[in-house]
């Protein structure tokens, strides 16, 4: 059965919000002490940034430790400018965001601020810009499935 809520409950709660102490956002130490994460947004400095691995020529990832036991993963993406991803698709999802830098595929272009949302639809192989480094904010769930006798061969050894 639903009960009236008391006529200052909003109130109420409000006055506990306000009371709470909030903590001040603390930046990671790899934030701290490394030069390349100095001026990723807040949210990302405040992360667990791992060490970066090598993927590819010209494209390394520093896992982001996520809480939690599920599938789902993050990671900051760095490739070097032309850098060409071989095309592949996701067993899940994968968002994007783009930090620095820019990428194309499928006839779009993504900078700094975009977004880009991939699943097991999407067919592509990236391209990174020219005018430098790009940095991306990945989150994703499954893995790539990559095409080609090449993709084929290097799969086991590509890990996101």
């Amino acid at each position: 059965e639903p009960v009236a809520m008391a006529a200052d409950a909003f109130d109420a709660v409000m006055a506990r919000i306000d009371r709470r102490p909030q903590a001040a956002p603390r930046v990671s130490e790899a934030a701290e002490h490394d030069p390349e994460l100095a001026d990723l947004p807040e949210m990302v400095k405040r992360c667990k940034i791992g060490k970066r691995r090598r993927v590819a020529p010209g494209i390394s990832m520093r896992p982001i430790m996520l809480s939690g036991t599920g599938k789902s993963r993050a990671f900051l993406l760095r490739s070097e400018p032309g850098a060409r991803m071989l095309e592949h698709t996701h067993s899940g999802s994968e968002l994007t965001c783009v930090l620095k830098g820019s990428f194309s595929h499928l006839g779009g272009y993504y900078g700094p601020g975009d977004f880009d949302y991939g699943d097991d639809e999407v067919d592509h192989r990236p391209v990174v810009g020219d005018e430098g480094p790009c940095l991306c904010l990945v989150a994703m769930t499954g893995d790539l499935r990559m095409h080609g006798l090449l993709g084929r061969l290097i799969s086991p050894f590509v890990r996101l």
